[in-house]
Protein backbone atom coordinates (compact mmCIF):
# COMPACT_ATOMS: atom_id res chain seq x y z
CA UNK A 1 0.00 0.00 0.00
CA UNK A 2 1.18 3.98 -0.93
CA UNK A 3 -1.26 6.16 -0.58
CA UNK A 4 -0.31 9.42 -1.82
CA UNK A 5 0.05 11.41 1.32
CA UNK A 6 2.10 8.25 3.13
CA UNK A 7 4.43 7.96 -0.18
CA UNK A 8 7.18 10.22 1.15
CA UNK A 9 7.22 9.47 5.11
CA UNK A 10 9.69 7.74 6.64
CA UNK A 11 10.34 7.00 10.87
CA UNK A 12 10.77 10.12 11.95
CA UNK A 13 8.53 12.25 10.05
CA UNK A 14 6.63 15.33 11.00
CA UNK A 15 3.02 16.37 10.29
CA UNK A 16 0.62 18.83 11.15
CA UNK A 17 -3.25 17.89 10.67
CA UNK A 18 -6.54 18.58 12.42
CA UNK A 19 -7.55 16.29 14.61
CA UNK A 20 -9.50 16.05 17.91
CA UNK A 21 -8.82 12.69 20.27
CA UNK A 22 -12.24 13.24 21.99
CA UNK A 23 -15.34 14.08 20.35
CA UNK A 24 -15.86 16.91 22.94
CA UNK A 25 -12.58 18.59 22.13
CA UNK A 26 -12.37 20.73 19.15
CA UNK A 27 -10.54 19.39 16.28
CA UNK A 28 -6.97 21.89 16.18
CA UNK A 29 -3.77 21.86 14.21
CA UNK A 30 -1.75 18.55 15.69
CA UNK A 31 2.04 17.68 15.05
CA UNK A 32 2.01 14.14 14.57
CA UNK A 33 5.61 12.20 14.17
CA UNK A 34 5.65 8.81 12.47
CA UNK A 35 6.88 5.96 14.50
CA UNK A 36 6.38 2.90 11.93
CA UNK A 37 9.30 1.22 10.49
CA UNK A 38 7.86 1.37 7.38
CA UNK A 39 4.71 3.79 7.01
CA UNK A 40 4.95 3.37 3.33
CA UNK A 41 3.69 -0.24 3.45
CA UNK A 42 2.83 -1.16 7.07
CA UNK A 43 -0.78 -1.81 7.45
CA UNK A 44 -0.99 -0.14 10.90
CA UNK A 45 0.72 3.43 11.27
CA UNK A 46 2.07 4.63 14.99
CA UNK A 47 2.29 7.98 15.77
CA UNK A 48 2.84 10.02 19.01
CA UNK A 49 1.63 13.50 19.16
CA UNK A 50 3.66 16.79 20.27
CA UNK A 51 2.80 19.12 23.06
CA UNK A 52 3.04 22.29 24.83
CA UNK A 53 1.89 21.12 27.99
CA UNK A 54 4.88 20.40 29.80
CA UNK A 55 3.53 21.17 33.58
CA UNK A 56 0.65 18.63 32.53
CA UNK A 57 2.78 15.95 31.74
CA UNK A 58 5.71 16.19 34.15
CA UNK A 59 2.62 16.68 36.79
CA UNK A 60 1.48 13.50 35.15
CA UNK A 61 4.80 11.33 36.06
CA UNK A 62 5.94 12.81 38.73
CA UNK A 63 6.48 9.90 40.74
CA UNK A 64 8.25 7.97 37.89
CA UNK A 65 12.20 7.46 37.50
CA UNK A 66 12.36 7.35 34.39
CA UNK A 67 9.61 9.38 32.52
CA UNK A 68 8.41 8.60 28.93
CA UNK A 69 8.65 12.01 27.95
CA UNK A 70 10.98 13.98 25.35
CA UNK A 71 11.69 17.39 25.38
CA UNK A 72 12.44 19.61 22.58
CA UNK A 73 13.59 23.01 22.28
CA UNK A 74 12.94 25.06 19.20
CA UNK A 75 16.37 25.66 19.22
CA UNK A 76 16.69 21.69 18.67
CA UNK A 77 13.95 21.40 16.02
CA UNK A 78 12.91 24.98 14.78
CA UNK A 79 9.82 23.32 12.79
CA UNK A 80 8.57 23.48 17.09
CA UNK A 81 8.28 27.27 17.80
CA UNK A 82 7.58 26.56 21.56
CA UNK A 83 9.38 24.62 24.22
CA UNK A 84 7.42 20.86 23.72
CA UNK A 85 7.34 17.28 24.77
CA UNK A 86 7.02 13.87 23.46
CA UNK A 87 4.95 11.31 25.84
CA UNK A 88 6.30 8.17 24.35
CA UNK A 89 3.25 6.10 26.17
CA UNK A 90 0.53 7.81 23.89
CA UNK A 91 0.87 6.03 20.79
CA UNK A 92 -1.47 6.48 18.49
CA UNK A 93 -2.18 4.00 15.52
CA UNK A 94 -4.31 4.45 12.27
CA UNK A 95 -4.93 2.20 9.11
CA UNK A 96 -2.95 3.65 6.40
CA UNK A 97 -6.51 3.88 4.69
CA UNK A 98 -7.36 6.04 7.63
CA UNK A 99 -4.81 8.21 8.30
CA UNK A 100 -4.70 9.33 4.22
CA UNK A 101 -8.55 9.84 4.52
CA UNK A 102 -7.58 12.14 7.45
CA UNK A 103 -4.74 13.90 6.19
CA UNK A 104 -7.09 14.57 3.10
CA UNK A 105 -9.73 15.79 5.02
CA UNK A 106 -9.91 18.60 7.49
CA UNK A 107 -7.93 21.34 6.00
CA UNK A 108 -5.24 18.72 4.94
CA UNK A 109 -2.00 18.42 5.96
CA UNK A 110 1.61 19.93 6.52
CA UNK A 111 5.22 18.28 5.84
CA UNK A 112 7.66 19.41 7.85
CA UNK A 113 11.23 18.35 8.35
CA UNK A 114 12.29 15.36 9.84
CA UNK A 115 12.62 14.96 13.10
CA UNK A 116 16.56 15.21 14.45
CA UNK A 117 18.06 11.80 14.73
CA UNK A 118 18.82 11.93 18.34
CA UNK A 119 15.53 13.39 19.16
CA UNK A 120 14.16 10.01 17.25
CA UNK A 121 16.49 7.89 19.07
CA UNK A 122 15.31 8.89 22.72
CA UNK A 123 11.91 8.10 21.53
CA UNK A 124 12.46 4.58 20.10
CA UNK A 125 15.05 4.04 23.36
CA UNK A 126 12.24 4.67 25.74
CA UNK A 127 9.53 2.86 23.34
CA UNK A 128 12.21 -0.49 23.71
CA UNK A 129 12.42 -0.36 27.39
CA UNK A 130 9.06 1.18 28.92
CA UNK A 131 7.32 -2.21 30.58
CA UNK A 132 3.56 -0.33 29.86
CA UNK A 133 4.11 -0.53 25.54
CA UNK A 134 2.17 -3.24 24.43
CA UNK A 135 4.86 -5.35 22.96
CA UNK A 136 3.72 -5.89 19.59
CA UNK A 137 3.17 -2.59 19.23
CA UNK A 138 6.95 -1.61 20.24
CA UNK A 139 7.89 -4.39 17.74
CA UNK A 140 6.49 -2.77 15.23
CA UNK A 141 8.12 0.46 15.96
CA UNK A 142 11.63 -0.71 17.08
Amino acid sequence: MNPEPLSTMVQGSVFRMFHSFDVNEPEKHRFFIVLSKNPQTDPLIFLVTVTTNIESQDRRYQNEVKKPLVWIRPSEFQDFHHFSVINCRSIHSFSADDLCERMKKRGGFVMHNNLPAGKLREILNIVAHDKTIVPSVARAII
